[in-house]
């Protein structure tokens, strides 16, 4: 049996939340998708399923964590509850293992980093600044691993307890 894409995994998330996904016609180029009552309404400018992925990830985020009319960015707590939806969908799309398996399969470079997930590039780029929001200077200990995110991502595997030279 096929395992489903993390796009369709998104989709089939939506619908069994109940919620509809459509595409719109924007007028604003600058708008790639919104959630708003029940529905997440996506661009018919977006460019590939990645794109598609990043952003239905977003507005379901937004479905699990914002309240009312948060269009107006003038306003901080719409600002924060922004954040909180796209920090929900980088959760949802990219865990530490995911990246752990990127590191393990040769993936080093951001580039790299977002063809191996299908996700895009600037996406895997705002996720990783996010994680270093979050842990800070921290050595997160994953396994066999160690996972750091200043002053940048560095992944390296323990030997015998030990970082591998």
């Amino acid at each position: 049996m096929k395992s489903l894409s993390k796009l369709e995994e998104l989709e089939e998330e939506a619908r069994a939340e109940g919620l509809l996904i459509d595409t719109v016609d924007f007028s604003s180029d600058r708008i790639k998708g919104l959630y708003y009552d029940g529905c997440i309404a996506l661009s018919k400018k977006l460019p590939s399923s990645m794109e598609r992925t990043a952003v239905i990830a977003e507005e379901l985020g937004h479905y699990h964590t914002s309240v009312g009319d948060i269009l107006d960015q003038n306003i901080a707590g719409n600002r924060k509850q922004e954040r909180q939806a796209r920090a929900w969908g980088y959760r949802k799309l990219i865990s530490l293992s995911d990246l752990i398996s990127a590191y393990e399969a040769g993936y080093t470079m951001l580039y790299d980093i977002a063809e191996f997930l299908n996700l895009p590039e600037d996406y895997i780029s705002d996720a990783i600044q996010y994680f270093q929001e979050v842990y800070g200077e921290r050595q997160l200990a994953i396994g066999e691993y160690q996972i750091r995110f200043v002053p940048e991502i560095d992944i390296q595997k323990l030997h015998d307890g030990k970082l591998e030279e």
